[in-house]
């Protein structure tokens, strides 16, 4: 528990921007790309997932570091520096990772998004907001978007464990120092009680986002309430 400790600030620090990178990124891409169906910029959007969906991780990982770093230059070679020491030299280390980690979660999350808000568009109600004379974007924000973020929210809440996964393969490539490059190392020596605390900690979070994927649901639609039962 000691070296899991010491290691779950770094690796907290990418999943946490890495989700809200693939929040801020998937949402809006995928509901703009069913508002604008049957155009390019729809085609473009589902290329990109249909693309970063099939494409490997650890493929996307070794090329950001092959083209940004000993390419184009634009990054130094990956190092971890910790937040307090330097802020602003951890946060950009952080880059790379962060897109790596993120860029496979915003495929899914667009094409998710983008068919839940083109089923939510074809309802009446949809329609009947319309011909009362909102506007397009009051229509997809206000009625479209907010009932079909009620599937997207489960498919929220899962990743947020899946990210652990992920950042066993992307921690060792960028040689960032969190629990997943433990967890790669302590399998490779065989280090059984160090895999087993990995595990269980992987599964209480699996635990803890359908949780909040329970009490999201609320939330995001008014017909939802949890009541006391007597």
């Amino acid at each position: 528990m000691d070296e899991i400790w010491e290691r779950l600030p770094a690796t907290l620090e990418m999943q946490i921007l890495a989700f809200f990178l693939s929040l801020g990124v998937s949402v809006p891409l995928g509901a703009f790309a069913a508002l604008k169906r049957r155009t390019l910029f729809a085609t473009l959007t589902t290329s990109f997932s249909l693309i970063f969906i099939s494409v490997p991780g650890f493929f996307v990982s070794t090329m950001l570091v092959f083209f940004f770093t000993y390419e184009f230059r634009i990054f130094e070679q990956p190092r971890y520096v910790p937040l307090a020491e330097d802020p602003l030299q951890n946060l950009k280390n952080l880059v790379l990772p962060v897109i790596a980690l993120s860029i496979g979660a915003v495929a899914v999350y667009a094409r998710f998004i983008r068919a839940s808000v083109l089923e939510a568009l074809s309802q009446d109600y949809i329609r009947t907001a319309r011909a009362k004379g909102l506007r397009e974007w009051q229509v997809l924000t206000r009625h479209a978007l907010r009932n079909a973020l009620i599937p997207v929210i489960t498919l929220f809440g899962l990743s947020v464990a899946t990210l652990w996964t992920g950042a066993f393969i992307t921690e060792r490539i960028f040689n960032w120092p969190g629990v997943g490059r433990l967890a790669t190392t302590a399998l490779v020596n065989k280090d059984y009680p160090v895999v087993q605390a990995i595990v269980f900690l992987v599964t209480i979070s699996y635990v803890l986002g359908n949780l909040l994927v329970d009490v999201a649901y609320a939330f995001a639609d008014p017909r939802i309430r949890y009541v006391r039962r007597r």
